[in-house]
């Protein structure tokens, strides 16, 4: 029984890290059956922001919910719309990934360098 418990835990610890972030590192609303994510209490500094929490798309990053963090980089998924002012105020981000028709905030990134979209609909750092 021991065994079936630990085998249990160690695959759910190994489908977490495999699968990206652990969604308990994030705070978030449901409004409508869509998730804002308010905040973040994880320690990691390369963040993946899930697609989906309990069943809901994540469809936005609320006002400073991840000012302060330290993240290095960030990947945000197409099903995110609307990144809130200050959303990732005073960071080291050196590497974002956006979806192509977000609607960002100001000072939504600041205290980073310039980010910039091309007609190829990639978002780069600059």
């Amino acid at each position: 029984m021991k065994r079936t418990v630990l085998a249990i835990l160690l695959a759910f610890g190994f489908l977490v890290s495999a699968c990206g972030q652990d969604v308990s590192d994030f705070l978030w609303v449901e409004n409508n059956g869509e998730i804002t994510i308010t905040g973040y209490v994880g320690e990691r500094t390369d963040v993946r922001i899930p697609r989906r929490i309990n069943g809901m798309p994540v469809v936005s990053i609320g006002e400073g919910a991840f000012d302060g963090n330290r993240l290095t980089s960030v990947s945000i998924p197409n099903s995110v719309s609307h990144i809130g002012y200050r959303a990732f105020f005073d960071n080291r981000l050196t590497s974002i990934t956006l979806p192509q028709n977000v609607d960002i905030q100001p000072n939504s990134f600041y205290h980073i360098v310039y980010i910039k979209y091309n007609l190829n609909g990639k978002w780069s750092l600059s």
